[in-house]
């Protein structure tokens, strides 16, 4: 998304990574800075708000992405994480479902624990009481989500759908009830979070909540554009919503 911008302007992409580790994302703002970038979009996970509102001090044309810092009013634009994964519970539970498992990240972010919150918040309104033994955690990948899925079996509970943290640990999940005899959607409902490319190449396809990320990153780098040129801030943060996307990996509660 930020790629496809600087292109359409005629401008050069500089990128630097940040691993979610703090160090090494200070080193590549750094960098960023010090080769003089005017207009930058930072995906920033593990930094502090404290020291982002520092660098966004230095650089008027940095905007957040993925961050909602009140601080930054305007200057950050994010995806309401706890609404999308209670809008994939519900969506379960309005099919019947009410042991729902859910595969989690491992990873110490925000996201993580707004997935998590969202979940849980689906449950509490429908009346159905959160059982933290549904509840697997993993890395946010297939291979992780595998391991999710083996734990969550492992203590022989009846699950008839799950929430997963993302469509790898969704895929990862959907291999290992295959491998068990579990068929999907007739036994185990799936539901994925981001829409990624291969979600719809699954089989079988996968139901999922769509994460806007490459318009997000485009206006993002619209943004910082604008800011750096100095033509004054937003008025307010953009924080987009998931949309549930319904393909085959998800039915009604078998009776």
């Amino acid at each position: 998304g930020v790629s496809g911008v600087a292109v359409e302007r005629g401008l050069h992409l500089l990128m630097g990574n940040g691993f979610h580790n703090a160090e090494q994302e200070r080193g590549a703002i750094e960098l960023l800075i010090g080769k003089r970038c005017e207009a930058l979009v930072v995906h920033s996970k593990v930094l502090s708000d404290e020291v982002l509102i520092d660098y966004a001090m230095r650089v008027p044309g940095m905007v957040l992405i993925n961050r909602d810092i009140p601080a930054l009013k305007g200057r950050c634009i994010s995806l309401n994480n706890s609404l999308g994964a209670a809008t994939a519970t519900r969506h379960l539970l309005e099919l019947g479902h009410s042991r729902i498992g859910f595969l989690g990240s491992d990873h110490a972010i925000e996201d993580a624990s707004s997935r998590l919150q969202g979940y849980r918040d689906a449950l509490s309104d429908a009346g159905v009481v959160a059982d933290a033994e549904l509840v697997e955690c993993g890395t946010p990948n297939e291979e992780g989500g595998e391991r999710a899925m083996l734990n969550l079996l492992a203590k022989g509970l009846k699950v008839t759908a799950l929430v997963a943290y993302n469509d790898a640990m969704a895929a990862g999940a959907i291999s290992v009830l295959a491998d068990n005899g579990f068929k999907v959607p007739e036994e185990v409902s799936v539901v994925g979070f981001d829409d990624i490319i291969y979600a719809r190449y699954l089989r079988p396809k996968l139901s999922t909540m769509r994460y806007p990320i490459e318009l997000m990153a485009a206006q993002a780098a619209k943004l910082a554009l604008q800011l750096a040129a100095g033509e004054g801030e937003a008025q307010q943060s953009r924080i987009y919503t998931p949309t549930l996307i319904n393909r085959h990996s998800v039915a009604p509660l078998r009776s």
